[in-house]
């Protein structure tokens, strides 16, 4: 069985889902705040982070 991995529409999923995260529990003054270490994962939440 091949697999392939979108990473594309995987961003955009993650992206949306930020957002939609924040519209629906935040109030317009709310901040994210994550943790920075400078790994790959942490380099990802952020990029996702700015761009939601």
């Amino acid at each position: 069985m091949s697999y392939c991995f979108n990473v594309e529409k995987t961003t955009a999923d993650l992206i949306k889902w930020v957002k939609d995260y924040f519209d629906t529990t935040a109030s317009p003054d709310t901040k994210a705040v994550i943790g920075i270490s400078g790994g790959k994962d942490s380099s990802v939440a952020a990029a996702v982070c700015v761009k939601a």
